[in-house]
């Protein structure tokens, strides 16, 4: 049975986020609100009411919830590591992964990470973490496995992308590994370029604007931003990086505080602008400062988004430390889009709207043939056409951006 006592670390949960909002421009509500839950903790404590065992940890669970959807109740480890994540700093194996066909698929190995020395490769499909298989497994649950803490060790089961290749066992231990900010930059065929963005991480704005503007200048027919499963805490960097794509010099991104008054405001710095055609990519995990990226984005001109909804969070959060030495993670501060609407909630719709498919596209099975023989004199469109088809293989969403960008340049328009 619970004692009472701890029942009260849930309302003093409670009442440190209504002081918090207490600011706001509903300070009556948030009074009766307090007037009401102390209230029932009175009644509580002179009724000697009968807890259940976990009672303490639903009322704050609860409690914490309803302010907050986002908002978690951590350890002082956990805080500490949930810091590093929005820092790109995280105790990992050196991987970065993808559902496909229904099980993670190595995208890129970090390098000098845990991985690499175990010889894992681009391609590798992860059937065990530990003794668990792993298909049908969201990406956040693959990726909360793969990561914990310092010097643990964690235990693959892996194989090639063939699925009648055998199986490996690799034992991996987690070291701190700096995600860069950008997984994969390369040039592809009919002058498409193509940059996967990690995260938003500090300081990152000056390497994605110089890669922009540098594939801008060589007169690229398109580049494609992929904002897929990226995170990251920047938002300066996601201003400089729309502002490529916006015209004016009104800030592109504001931040408010529980009353409605703008705290911080960020301006693109680049000074340049782009007019070759954007494609978007995003998902249900893109999150934090590249959400703010694609809501600015969304409003940009020759700018499309693909794929499907974001995560729907506008808040920034704080850590406030709690008298039992917990701390709260919950949103103090709300993004604002200048010239865009709020995606608080229903997250930041695509323009496009692909959902992954889990099966590779039939047209693509035929793109060995050339190296079969049984076509010998192919063009050097055809030869184009299948090296676009190997690279996007399997990525219903990529295909799509790159159908469209095709298509622009057929028709000869521009971004702007």
């Amino acid at each position: 049975m619970n004692k009472p006592g701890s029942i009260f670390i849930g309302f003093q949960i409670f009442f440190l986020t209504a002081t918090l909002l207490a600011a706001g421009d509903q300070p009556s509500i948030v009074a009766g609100i307090m007037r009401d839950v102390t209230e029932l903790g009175d009644i509580l404590q002179k009724k000697h009411a009968v807890f259940e065992a976990n009672a303490g940890t639903n009322i704050t669970a609860t409690i914490i919830k309803a302010i907050d959807p986002y908002a978690e109740v951590l350890t002082k480890e956990q805080a500490e590591r949930r810091a590093e994540e929005l820092r790109g700093v995280f105790y990992g194996v050196g991987l970065s992964i993808a559902i496909k066909n229904k099980l993670p698929t190595v995208m890129e190995v970090l390098k000098d990470g845990p991985a690499e020395t175990a010889n894992l490769k681009t391609g590798n499909i992860i059937e065990k973490i530990g003794d668990q298989k792993t298909e049908g497994m969201p990406l956040e649950a693959v990726v909360a496995k793969l990561r914990g803490a310092k010097d643990e060790t964690v235990r693959l089961t892996i194989r090639s992308g063939d699925k009648n290749a055998e199986t490996n066992e690799c034992t991996l231990k987690r070291t701190v590994v700096q995600m860069p900010v950008a997984g994969v930059t390369e040039d592809w065929p009919y002058k498409m370029c193509f940059i996967k963005v990690n995260g938003l991480y500090e300081n990152s704005g000056a390497q994605i604007v110089s890669q922009l503007v540098a594939w801008a200048e060589t007169k690229c027919a398109g580049i494609i931003l992929d904002l897929r499963n990226a995170d990251g805490g920047d938002l300066q960097a996601a201003a400089d990086t729309a502002g490529l794509f916006i015209s004016g010099d009104a800030p592109i991104i504001n931040v408010r505080d529980g009353s409605g008054s703008v705290v911080s405001s960020y301006t693109g710095k680049a000074g340049k602008a782009i007019d070759a055609p954007l494609m978007v990519l995003i998902n249900r995990n893109t999150s934090n400062a590249a959400e703010a990226l694609a809501a600015a984005l969304s409003a940009g001109k020759g700018v499309l988004l693909i794929g499907t909804s974001t995560r729907g969070d506008d808040c920034l959060r704080e850590f406030v430390p709690l008298a039992d030495g917990r701390i709260v993670y919950l949103a103090t501060r709300r993004i604002e889009i200048n010239h865009a609407p709020s995606y608080h909630g229903m997250g930041v719709n695509p323009h496009v709207s692909v959902t992954q498919a889990n099966d590779p596209v039939k047209a693509e099975e035929t793109a060995g043939d050339e190296e079969n023989g049984l076509f010998t004199k192919l063009s050097e469109d055809e030869k184009l056409n299948r090296a676009l088809l190997r690279r996007t293989k399997g990525d219903a969403v990529l295909q799509r951006a790159t159908d469209i960008l095709l298509g622009l340049k057929a028709l000869n328009i521009k971004g702007r």
